[in-house]
């Protein structure tokens, strides 16, 4: 039997749909996808709580639907917003107005093979990323747009990062990301290093 290889081809996203837009004001955070416990959702909202114990202007934007849902549905937090799935041109929408997308699915195999597509469509709306750090949020020669960390510092790490910038520093990771997305992340380009991956 000949050995199988696995590679991980990146998400390919729309980069005419996904765009930057204004962002201003309180730092805004997201998630989208499914609302699943196992996806690590339920510390998000503690990052939002750690922020504004800090005195950090913050807000927290859930979007999806999964068995998380309720649960989250329940906290009160100024400045917490959940709401179920969004049509994809409204969640675009939404995106490019917001500044850091969040990736908290933990260290596992099913998570590990997997390139999201919402790193993607963060990327591509402007957004620097925090993730917890294995090889599904992994990007080789990401720039510090991208920032991971180990599972279990996810939630302090996230929140000393985030309290080290100013939006000054912030909108030029976020232009970084984009660039990033222009260049790497369209269609096209999945396209491309799955046949390269096909025929190597």
């Amino acid at each position: 039997m000949p050995s199988a290889s696995i590679g991980i081809v990146p998400a390919g996203v729309d980069i005419d749909l996904f765009k930057m837009g204004e962002k201003s004001g309180p730092i805004k955070l997201v998630y989208h996808g499914r609302l699943d416990l196992k996806r690590g959702v339920m510390s998000l909202p503690m990052i939002l709580a750690a922020l504004q114990h800090r005195g950090i202007e913050a807000t927290l934007h859930m979007h999806g639907a999964g068995d998380a849902f309720d649960q989250l549905s329940k906290i009160e937090l100024d400045g917490f917003e959940i709401t179920h799935s969004l049509p994809q041109s409204e969640l675009a929408h939404k995106l490019s107005t917001y500044d850091i997308g969040l990736l908290p699915m933990p260290v596992d195999k099913v998570w590990n093979l997997a390139s999201p597509l919402k790193r993607s469509e963060y990327l591509a709306s402007g957004l620097a990323v925090c993730g917890i750090d294995h090889s599904g949020h992994q990007i080789d020669d990401s720039g510090k747009w991208l920032q991971l960390f180990e599972q279990e510092k996810f939630i302090s790490s996230t929140v000393d990062w985030i309290e080290s910038l100013d939006r000054q520093l912030l909108i030029a990771y976020q232009k970084e990301a984009r660039s990033y997305a222009e260049k790497c992340l369209s269609w096209s380009h999945s396209v491309e290093a799955l046949e390269a991956m096909i025929s190597s």
